[in-house]
């Protein structure tokens, strides 16, 4: 209580009263002078980004940016409170005069700058740098054949097979026009050297040069792919015959196949694979040649190989077809007609019957000219095979015949150009 009086006696003193007034109006004073002296104080606001936007109309021809991210730096001038506080977002730089660009080219453009937010008690005093560089360029996309200048010295184990295989074969850039102007090429570099005895797969950087053999460096120059692999394949290689394979051969000429009359080229083929693949790999068989589109002369026949090879084994040599060479040049021909009396039937079902509406076959045989100077038609049998027939028996339709000497005319056979000999038959449905 006694502390209670005394604090009372003070603020009803009137000397007391008058020295804590005193005292807090210096306070006061001090402080406002202190901040009214602190108005001039300036500082630098770095690392804000300097905008270039051009205008809508220059947009629409395709005119673009081509530029780096630059950045500027504002100093400003405000009582230490207020600028203490300041950061770059609270300022925008931006270039000024892009309304005045409508071709592509390099603009000197001076920058401005802007106060954002809501902080106002600052001043902007300057912008470094004043002016900066700008490229404006059209956007344009090439596509190019990417060379593959990778260089391997590598040995291989006998009886081995390297090849060297890149992941993609184009590459696609895009960036300014006047940096894609200048692009001559596409490449890849590097090498390696020592034995190989498995797979390799490098990953490789892709380069663009000039026309001058330059590198080509631009930052706004992409690509669609950046790298890609590069693969040196090993693989165990071989030699396989290239195999005939006939169709009708009369019983008299097999021991022909094979001999001077016979002849395909190339004779082998040089192969590569995985090792299971070329264990199971013996040869590679052509199409089957069919007698009766052999004649009496030199044939020539142009057959795939590559094609007959399985898909994950190498054709080495890149040899797509092969030359098959048969003589029988020094046969004769001799026509006969053939009654349709004479054409026996084989094949058809019991819910079918068949007209023959083919009254005469002329056929062509081919042979050694002493046996085909002794054959008359009655040497000839002809069969009407109908194992193939339509599903659903129809009004009219060919079925092939097959025409056979007798044995006795072992090196013999019947002739067509088009390799189907057939005649008109009217198949129906059994009653």
């Amino acid at each position: 209580m006694k502390k209670s009086n005394r604090l009372s006696l003070l603020f009803r003193n009137d000397r007391f009263i008058i020295v804590i007034s005193l005292v807090i109006s210096v306070c006061i004073w001090a402080i406002i002078g202190l901040n009214a002296n602190d108005t001039g104080q300036t500082v630098v606001i770095s690392d804000i980004p300097i905008v270039v936007e051009l205008p809508e109309n220059s947009e629409k021809t395709g005119l673009k940016v081509f530029s780096p991210e630059a950045t500027a730096s504002v100093t400003v001038k405000g009582n230490r409170m207020t600028i203490g506080s300041l950061t770059k977002a609270d300022i925008s730089v931006f270039a000024q005069q892009t309304s005045q660009i409508t071709i592509p080219g390099i603009f000197s453009l001076p920058l401005s700058s802007k106060k954002l937010g809501v902080k106002s008690a600052y001043e902007i005093i300057s912008i470094s740098p004043q002016i900066i560089p700008v490229s404006v360029d059209r956007e344009r996309s090439i596509e190019k054949n990417i060379i593959n200048q990778y260089k391997y010295k590598s040995k291989v184990p006998n009886n081995y097979y390297s090849s060297i295989s890149m992941s993609r074969e184009k590459v696609t850039i895009t960036g300014p026009e006047n940096s894609i102007s200048k692009i001559d090429r596409a490449e890849i570099n590097g090498s390696h050297e020592g034995e190989l005895t498995s797979t390799k797969t490098v990953n490789l950087k892709v380069f663009l040069y000039d026309i001058y053999g330059e590198e080509i460096f631009d930052p706004f120059l992409q690509l669609n792919y950046t790298e890609i692999s590069v693969t040196i394949e090993v693989l165990p290689m071989k030699s396989i015959p290239v195999k005939l394979n006939f169709l009708g051969t009369p019983a008299g000429l097999g021991s022909m196949i094979g001999d001077i009359r016979v002849s395909v080229d190339p004779q082998e083929l040089q192969v590569a694979g995985t090792p299971e693949k070329m264990n199971q790999l013996d040869n590679v068989v052509l199409d089957s040649i069919d007698f009766t589109q052999l004649s009496n002369k030199k044939n020539v026949l142009t057959l795939p190989v590559d094609e007959k090879l399985p898909g994950d084994v190498k054709n080495i040599n890149h040899i797509e077809t092969a030359e098959v060479y048969i003589d029988f040049s020094d046969f004769k021909t001799k026509t006969f007609r053939i009654p349709s009396s004479s054409f026996s039937i084989s094949g058809l079902p019991d819910q079918y019957k068949a007209e023959i509406t083919t009254k005469n076959l002329d056929v062509t045989i081919i042979g050694p000219e002493d046996q085909i100077s002794k054959m008359t038609e009655n040497d000839l049998t002809a069969k009407v095979d109908f194992s193939i027939i339509p599903d659903e028996a129809t009004d009219a339709t060919e079925v092939p015949v097959i025409i056979k000497p007798l044995s006795i005319y072992s090196s013999c056979w019947a002739y067509n150009e088009s390799g189907s000999i057939s005649v008109d038959v009217i198949v129906t449905n059994s009653p």
